[in-house]
């Protein structure tokens, strides 16, 4: 149970932190100066998508228990977790991929199963830039 509320705690940790770095990004936004000396915005788009995506990867209650299942049990298969969770084999797979896809999970083949094991690093890794993020958006009295 410990190590469930670990993984729930994290995701909602890191989807809070996405949250609150989105809500307040257009008020800390960086301006350039151009040549006229209007502000030129610069957004990267493609950057936040794609960070939505890694921080979504954790945002779903199905998925926090796949992770939970594979950290108590250290690692495994897609037959495992779908028996295990009563679910159907495409949804369960489909779970995995995203997980697979954000880098939450590992994937490795022996013979002809693939066995899924968590990614403790990037999972620590999505952590401390949430606490960056929160950091950020607290200001920069934050980083004395």
């Amino acid at each position: 149970m410990k190590q469930r509320t670990l993984v729930t705690n994290l995701s909602r940790f890191i989807l809070c932190s996405l949250e609150v770095y989105l809500s307040n990004y257009q008020t800390n936004l960086h301006h350039h100066m151009n040549a006229n000396d209007s502000l030129e915005l610069q957004l990267e788009t493609i950057a936040i998508k794609k960070g939505l995506k890694i921080f979504s990867g954790v945002n779903s209650e199905l998925r926090q228990e796949i992770l939970d299942l594979i950290h108590k049990k250290g690692q495994m298969t897609v037959t495992q977790l779908y028996t295990e969770l009563s679910l159907e084999q495409p949804i369960t797979s489909n779970h995995l991929a995203i997980l697979r896809n954000t880098g939450m999970v590992n994937a490795k083949r022996i013979g002809k199963n693939v066995f899924y094991s968590i990614n403790y690093s990037r999972l620590e890794f999505l952590h401390h830039k949430s606490q960056q993020l929160l950091d950020f958006q607290k200001g920069p009295e934050a980083y004395k």
